[in-house]
C-alpha cells in the first residue's frame, strides 16, 4: 500500500517538509546524506545530496505523490 503525500498535511511547515517522508524512506533503505545539512535550495526547488543514486522505483512503489513533486530521473 502506498503512502499518499498531500500538501494539505504540511500546512504551516517549511515547504520541504513534504519531501521529508521520501528522504527518510531513502535513508532507511540504505542511502546516506553526502552533506552535513539535510536540505538545500536553489531556484528549481529543494534538494538533498545523497551518496547513492536515488531509487526512483522505490519511491514510485511506496508513495502517491502530489503534482507539486516532480521526479526528474534524468538528473
Amino acid at each position: 500500500m502506498k503512502l499518499t503525500l498531500s500538501n494539505d498535511d504540511f500546512v504551516g511547515l517549511p515547504r520541504y517538509a513534504l519531501l521529508d517522508p521520501i528522504l527518510d524512506y531513502l535513508l532507511a533503505n540504505g542511502n546516506h546524506l553526502a552533506t552535513i545539512y539535510r536540505w538545500g535550495s536553489n531556484p528549481t526547488g529543494y534538494f538533498a545530496i545523497l551518496k547513492k543514486p536515488i531509487d526512483f522505483d522505490l519511491i514510485e512503489q511506496s508513495f502517491e505523490l502530489p503534482a507539486s513533486i516532480l521526479l526528474n530521473k534524468q538528473y
